[in-house]
């Protein structure tokens, strides 16, 4: 007679726990239902929720007012935030998805590089000193509001020797006056971002024609023009409408508008390639 049978082995489940807050407000939201690897709980009052579940690597979570999101499981344990439906998330789609299927955005703390060389300049010509001010002193803030104050600058060099194209971690701003570089008469500013497969952007190069931007007088034009170019540099796309940083055509906002600063938040609070509406790969 052979030897007994080997008992079946129990599913192994994980443990699940966290706490579910409103992506704007950061209030904890009640009732939300969470689900993982078939099975399902409810956070409480406090927004917290625990749930055992059998394997899986994502999570999703789903209420009344809220945009479902399913979220990457990094760890057992975490703080997921959850899109109210008063947010405009047709818009952002425009403005975080419309240059490829999933977001794209930084994973570190990008340096910021000044060029002051004059490229293309007029023989003689250099950049006015009140120009590279403006750039130097006004970069680090726009990223900081562009990412929600998740990224700040790791440092801001002025110089001439950047870095070489390409260089991975940076930022490089430079003033150029090449028509040839940019996509219409008119345009003050162009920005380029490379990044990997998986959404993550590695470097950037801005660069702003302010040659009809002179005086005193154009500094909120420049700032407008920097603004819109780093957002850019950053992971966003042009988008409709009037009354946003990243719109097609003229830029007429130096400063960021509570739509902008609510859309960089949210990309930068998740995963490189998240999905319309709310889905992290």
């Amino acid at each position: 007679m052979g030897p007994d049978p080997a008992p079946m082995m129990a599913e192994s489940s994980v443990e699940i726990r966290g706490q579910v807050v409103d992506q704007v407000t950061g209030v904890p939201l009640d009732g939300i239902r969470v689900s993982a690897g078939g099975a399902s709980t409810w956070t409480e009052a406090d927004g917290r929720f625990l749930l055992q579940a059998r394997g899986g690597t994502h999570v999703t979570l789903s209420g009344s007012g809220y945009y479902e999101r399913v979220a990457s499981l990094a760890g057992f344990a975490g703080r997921f935030a959850l899109v109210p439906r008063t947010f405009d998330m047709a818009a952002f789609n425009d403005v975080a998805r419309d240059h490829s299927a999933g977001t794209l955005r930084w994973l570190a703390s990008p340096a910021v590089y000044v060029d002051v060389r004059p490229h293309a300049f007029a023989a003689g010509g250099a950049v006015p000193a009140d120009w590279v001010e403006q750039v130097a002193a006004l970069a680090p803030r726009f990223v900081s509001d562009w990412t929600g104050g998740a990224l700040s600058a790791r440092s801001v060099t002025v110089g001439s020797d950047p870095p070489p194209p390409g260089t991975r971690g940076t930022i490089v701003i430079l003033f150029d006056e090449d028509a040839a570089r940019y996509p219409s008469a008119s345009a003050a500013g162009t920005a380029t971002a490379s990044r990997d497969g998986d959404g993550v952007i590695e470097s950037a190069t801005v660069r702003l024609r302010f040659s009809g931007l002179t005086g005193a007088s154009a500094g909120i034009s420049r700032q407008a023009v920097l603004g819109h170019e780093l957002g850019h540099a950053l992971g966003l796309a042009h988008m409709d409408g009037a009354t946003a940083s990243m719109m097609t055509g003229i830029v007429r906002t130096p400063e960021l508008t509570a739509f902008d600063r609510a859309a960089g938040a949210l990309l930068y609070s998740r995963r490189p390639g998240t999905r319309a509406d709310d889905r992290e790969s």
